[in-house]
């Protein structure tokens, strides 16, 4: 039967794995490494499909179908699949109105690319733009229906033919006062705008807009600027009547008549002292790859050439550093007030003047770098609107993608040469590692901990990390580039760069050793390779786009799959919301099945009695602890005898956590200084163990297979479970380590378990304690440190054996840390806490 329950977990890993890397492999796909079409969607879908299934029903036959509900989460989810792929807009189909917050890129479909791309880059990708919300095509379509408007368009057209300017208005006025808002929308707006407003403040004035939906970037806006919030009902119905008159004109022109596709947007107005737009490829400037900068003193995007001589204009390195490298000056008074409040013979803090443009140098800049940022998301050349509000602070106010431009051609011969002959004799900083994201990145390095805030990392920089955590998310909708140490491609890091579009490295050993902080590097990802200093050419070469943009029909469909297939909401196993109900995606559910997969393996003595009698193995070992074993699968060499030594021992897992174990320096077989306090604790748990069997009773067995160990010690007093997986795939392999109880009082029991808890996370595990009870949890990670793990968990198990007695002030904290770390063989584990120390010695 054990082994049984064994096969039904490896199933659970292997599926878990393979869902992994076809996830991986979508991501590839939407990050332009490779070109797809629908049937690779349709194949894609299907297989994820069958192997979350296999993973929920393994789960459900290793315990006994206490998750059952799993299927229903797992229906619901396939079922919005289909619909995607059969061409409807999934879920949120249905909804009339949606805020910022919610909105993603690919559902412009029915949200309008306007109010999509305001969304993702101000709610997801870190950047400044106004929030907002809103009213759907299914909400706009329920509006028209219900006051018969879309079939009214030819009708319209008639009147306007007659006396176009009087009966323009007349129309107007008529469409707005004989309109009803249906009550379901009315309220869904009303909702919006009070959610907004405690958004953003309840007194900011809002700005209504409509847009066309079946353009990513439509020219036809139909704006109503400086709306109260109390007066957006009328707003909305006097922007929608603009748009049927304005409609009818065109069939007037005869302009074939079109369904009526739009989104309403409802976003804050953002009151600017100055303003402009971003090429981010400036074809006037061809072929330098230069970014143009123009900035308008009068906040009007009307592109005449009277608007256009009151521009001033920046041409701009499209690259760190981003300096400008042209630019057209307005000539001004000395005396003139300048948006920053200076005037140009201002004194600055460099010492020099101000100057007489109307932006600093700062400003342009942070301008460029930000719509570097849109176009990095975006995969091709934008034009970015900006405002710069009156606190300073650069907004994005609307994005529209430059599809006729090109970059740069390099495929010629002679520029192909020319990137050779600088690849040659450029320095080669670091290779290695695996690509997450492609692409290309020129930056200054910076190194970044684990707890680094995203809010203080320099925009455009380029990341450099020992781990790939999920914590280093948020730094991402920053950086120009990610190399990180350890990691895989199919990790949460990983998937966020390629979600962003950032040239990602992940698992380059050495890195924050090979590339110090401050220099000024190029990223090119693909070949995982570092070079120092700026290679122009080759950032030419990296920016040469991809094959499928984020606005073509089929990534939409990708990304709007993969909302459901990647995200992993549920992430703290120690949540009460970590339950089966609150799977959304089918990372939810294969990440709660592994989960509750293991926790059902680390009970396993206590949930199945029949262990109780199962026959064993004794393994002979040169320190007093007795532990059986049970071979579920190669992990034990063939010709074992019946009594074991160590060298019988063929599973992985087991054979690292020995070598620690059996370590001389770390289980001190002398007895530990007991005093009084402890010895009446004891007779108590004497007493009770005699009385009651203790929760932690029974003998200490080892379930082990090739790759894997379920260790449960019981010394003395204190209960610790073991159990991990290890193999050559860095993505199936864990290790999950529980340790509770002691002979001491509790106090002491609580400083052991500081000690544990600081051994652990200074070799990366993911650490809960509540008490004396301490939870270790460390996952996708090589076998090399797989190994090096297990080893020092053998040290640490042996040499706390009987810490509590020991531990009789907080400072013998430290001084077991500090004695562990000597005694150790984990040369990378003695090195961290030595940095410690070193850190809170300055």
């Amino acid at each position: 039967m054990i082994r049984s329950l064994f096969s039904k977990f490896q199933i659970i890993l292997d599926m878990n794995t393979k869902l992994l890397e076809k996830m991986a492999v979508m991501e590839r796909a939407l990050g332009g490494e490779y070109i797809f079409d629908k049937a690779f969607l349709e194949s894609s879908v299907s297989e994820a499909n069958q192997l979350v299934y296999q993973v929920i029903y393994s789960l459900n036959t290793l315990t006994e179908n206490r998750y059952s509900d799993l299927f229903d989460r797992f229906q619901i989810i396939k079922t919005y699949l289909e619909d995607i792929l059969s061409g409807g807009l999934g879920p949120y189909s249905g909804r009339l109105t949606l805020p910022y917050p919610s909105i993603r890129l690919e559902m412009w479909p029915l949200t309008g690319f306007f109010s999509a791309s305001l969304a993702e880059f101000g709610q997801h990708l870190g950047l400044q733009a106004p929030d907002g919300f809103v009213i759907t095509t299914t909400g706009i379509r329920s509006f028209l229906q219900n006051n018969n408007l879309d079939h009214k368009i030819k009708e319209i057209a008639d009147s306007l033919s007659a006396d176009k300017l009087q009966n323009e208005n007349a129309l107007l006025t008529d469409i707005v006062n004989n309109s009803d808002i249906p009550k379901e929308l009315e309220q869904a707006i009303l909702d919006e705008v009070i959610k907004l407003s405690d958004r953003i403040g309840k007194n900011t004035l809002l700005a209504v807009r409509i847009d066309k939906v079946e353009q990513e970037a439509s020219n036809q806006f139909i704006d109503i600027f400086d709306v109260a919030p109390s007066d957006i009902l009328n707003a909305f119905k006097q922007c929608i009547a603009r748009y049927i008159v304005k409609e009818a004109e065109s069939l007037l022109q005869q302009i074939s008549e079109k369904e009526i596709s739009i989104a309403v947007a409802v976003y804050e107005m953002i009151q600017s002292k100055i303003s402009g737009t971003v090429l981010t490829l400036d074809p006037a400037h061809s072929p330098l790859q230069a970014a143009g900068v123009a900035v308008n003193i009068n906040n009007s995007f009307h592109e005449s050439n009277e608007v256009k001589e009151k521009e001033e204009f920046f041409s701009v390195q499209r690259f760190y550093p981003f300096e400008p490298v042209e630019s057209k000056i307005l000539q001004k008074e000395a005396t003139k007030r300048l948006p920053d409040d200076k005037h140009s013979l201002s004194i600055m803090d460099s010492g020099h003047r101000r100057g007489s443009s109307l932006l600093r140098k700062d400003n342009i800049i942070s301008i460029v770098e930000t719509a570097m940022a849109v176009e990095r998301a975006l995969g091709k050349p934008q034009k970015v609107f900006w405002s710069q509000k009156m606190s300073g602070q650069i907004v994005i106010t609307q994005v529209k993608p430059l599809s006729s431009l090109l970059y740069d051609d390099i495929s010629e011969n002679d520029s192909i040469d020319d990137l050779n002959k600088q690849l040659e004799k450029a320095t080669v900083l670091l290779a290695g590692g695996e690509t997450a994201q492609m692409g290309v990145a020129t930056g200054r390095l910076v190194h970044v901990a684990q707890d680094y805030s995203y809010k203080v990392f320099p925009l455009g920089a380029i990341a450099v990390a020992d781990k790939a955590s999920p914590n280093l998310s948020p730094i991402l909708r920053r950086a120009a580039g990610l190399i990180t140490e350890t990691g895989s491609s199919v990790g949460h890091l990983a998937s966020i760069a390629r979600e962003v579009h950032v040239p990602s490295i992940v698992g380059a050993s050495g890195a924050l050793e090979l590339l110090k902080e401050g220099m000024i590097v190029t990223l090119d990802a693909g070949e995982c390779k570092v070079y120092h200093g700026i290679i122009e050419p080759l950032v030419r070469y990296g920016s040469s786009g991809m094959e499928l943009y984020p606005t073509d029909p089929e990534y939409i469909t990708l990304r709007q799959l993969l909302r459901w297939i990647i995200p992993l909401n549920l992430t703290d196993p120690d949540s009460p919301d970590f339950n089966s109900t609150n799977c959304q995606t089918f990372h939810d559910i294969i990440h709660f099945s592994h989960e509750m997969a293991v926790e059902e393996l680390l009970n396993i003595q206590t949930r199945h009695k029949e262990l109780r009698g199962i026959e064993t193995r004794r393994l002979k070992l040169n320190i007093p602890i007795d532990i059986r074993v049970l071979d579920i699968g190669n992990g034990v060499v063939n010709l074992a005898a019946k009594e074991l030594n160590t060298d019988d021992i063929s599973s992985l897992p087991f054979k690292a956590f020995l070598k620690g174990l059996a370590s001389n320096e770390m289980f001190d077989q002398q007895p530990g200084s007991i005093g009084l306090r402890e010895i009446l604790s004891g007779m108590d748990k004497t007493y009770t163990a005699l009385n009651t069997p203790p929760e932690y009773a029974g003998q200490n067995l080892a379930i082990i297979a090739q790759n894997y160990i379920n260790l449960t010690l019981r010394l003395g007093y204190h209960f610790n479970v073991i159990n991990a997986y290890l193999s050559e795939n860095p993505n199936k392999n864990f290790i999950y380590y529980r340790f509770v109880g002691g002979f001491a009082y509790m106090d002491r029991r609580i400083r052991r378990a500081k000690f544990i808890t600081s051994i652990l996370e200074n070799m990366d595990f993911k650490v809960t304690v509540t008490t004396d009870l301490v939870i270790g949890k460390l996952k996708i990670i090589d076998r090399k440190y797989m190994e090096l793990a297990l080893k020092s968990l053998g040290e640490l198990t042996a040499f706390s054996r009987q810490l509590d007695v020991k531990m009789e002030s907080e400072k013998d904290v430290e001084d077991f840390i500090r004695l562990f770390t000597k005694r150790s063989k984990n040369i990378f584990l003695a090195n961290r806490i030595k940095e410690q120390d070193q850190a809170c010695s300055k």
